[in-house]
């Protein structure tokens, strides 16, 4: 049975306070001090390591995580912290052969397939996630928290039926729950049969749960005695500030909103980073990494900052943190960049768009945000690193034909559009056209191209 208030000892519950008034520091000071008198005592643990992730400090999240995982060998929980601290260090190439040997010692442990099937969706081995999902649900041991990515999974796998038709049993078991409902939205956008309305009908939906979800802790913003001419706090949120095609047009944007004196403070909601992450950081006045934060302390971070303007750039994208946008923590919201449709929120300003992507008068009634279309283009390119240099001619003089290709992700390949491209051959005698992405080799993903 879980201990009541009052078997807590006192310092735990002090932390508890702590944590929940977003006092994170002050939280890991106690539960270190905690700790070091009570090294067994397990309930410190989480808490610590996940108040270290939170404030950007996985080092020492690791080092905690494995000091009790060698004290108290035989709880599961206790592997996917240290799995999962990992994750967030350079070191995270290790977090699977821990995960894997946990399988091996707990194999029907959810607390370790959900770290497992997280780490996989982080390194896209997205076959790797259908595979224990799969056998978790044979098994009958699948959690909602498992489902979500396997349909997820099944979506990046190009296998856009079987992702559907997951993503609509997961919502038919569990109407009210906001990831099966965010999954089905977002895998509608690559169904060919959906319609528009359709697709905007259930991005709606997961705006109505996250009101109902997370609307009690809504956020006002007095803006008192305040200088409206000085310049503005803009803040961006992204998973994406990473090796991304996303970053590739966030980084003009960061150009954009530093003009006239703004400042701009990232949130960023992804695991570690890479060298670009770096980059992001360097053009950052201020840069968050916000990955372990829940709703109430992202929420808090925002404010804390007086944000006046925040740039979301994820859409429902892994790693979205929508949920802490629906209490809108800044005076002034702007979805932008990285998702295709609406959110199906109704709090926010303004999504960036152009004449070209959403003609006027023709896509108005499938958003939710308010359609604010910029005069050229909404979408500036920066390449992330250097590119080689055009060849002196085209290919096509070299080798008499004509190559068309697309990297893209098979799943946003329907039908109708492969319809197109055929046509496209057709008027260009001897063209051709390459497919190229990392896993065309997947059966299903080849027997339907």
């Amino acid at each position: 049975m879980p201990l009541g208030p009052a078997c807590i000892p006192p310092q735990l519950l002090q932390a508890k306070s702590l944590m929940e008034q977003s006092k994170l520091l002050e939280e890991i000071d106690i539960l270190r001090r905690y700790v070091a008198q009570r090294p067994k005592e397990v309930p410190a643990y989480g808490p610590l390591c996940h108040a270290l992730l939170v404030t950007g400090s996985p080092d020492q999240a690791l080092f905690y995580a494995r000091q009790i995982k060698r004290l108290v060998p035989d709880m599961s929980e206790l592997w996917a912290a240290e799995a999962r601290a990992l994750q967030y260090t350079s070191k995270r190439d290790e977090a699977l052969p821990v995960l894997l040997q946990a399988m091996d010692r707990f194999p029907q442990s959810t607390a370790i397939a959900e770290q497992l099937v997280d780490y996989y969706m982080h390194v896209n081995n997205y076959a790797a996630v259908d595979d224990v999902c799969a056998r978790a649900e044979n098994e009958g041991w699948l959690s909602r928290t498992m489902a979500s990515a396997h349909a997820g999974a099944l979506h990046k796998l190009g296998d856009v039926k079987r992702a559907v038709e997951w993503a609509r049993k997961q919502q038919w078991h569990n109407p009210n729950d906001l990831d099966a409902a965010g999954i089905l939205a977002t895998t509608l956008l690559y169904d060919g049969e959906a319609t528009p309305t359709q697709v905007a009908a259930a991005h709606r939906r997961v705006g109505m749960l996250n009101h109902d979800t997370y609307g009690h802790l809504m956020r006002t913003h007095p803006r008192g005695k305040d200088d409206p001419a000085r310049p503005l706090r803009i803040g961006v949120l992204s998973p994406e500030l990473r090796q991304h095609s996303v970053a590739s047009f966030a980084l003009a944007m960061y150009e954009g909103l530093r003009l006239g004196g703004n400042t701009v403070t990232s949130y960023y909601t992804g695991f570690s980073g890479d060298a670009l992450t770096k980059r992001f950081r360097d053009v950052s006045d201020a840069f968050h990494l916000c990955g372990e934060m829940d709703a109430v302390q992202l929420i808090d971070r925002i404010a804390a900052d007086r944000i006046d303007v925040l740039v979301e750039l994820s859409g429902h994208t892994t790693n979205h943190r929508l949920y802490a946008l629906a209490v809108k923590p800044a005076p002034v919201l702007i979805s932008a960049i990285g998702y295709p449709a609406t959110t199906g929120l109704d709090c926010f300003d303004a999504r960036l768009c152009d004449a070209d992507t959403d003609p006027p008068g023709t896509t108005d009634a499938l958003f939710t945000e308010p359609l604010l279309r910029l005069p050229r283009l909404f979408l500036a390119y920066r390449p992330v690193s250097p590119a080689p240099e055009p060849a002196p001619e085209p290919p096509c003089l070299r080798n008499g034909h004509v190559t068309f290709g697309t990297f893209n992700n098979p799943a946003k390949i329907t039908r109708r559009m492969l319809g197109t491209w055929r046509r496209v051959l057709d008027a260009v005698p001897r063209s051709r056209l390459m497919l190229r992405y990392w896993r065309n080799d997947n059966p299903v993903v080849a027997a339907d191209l």
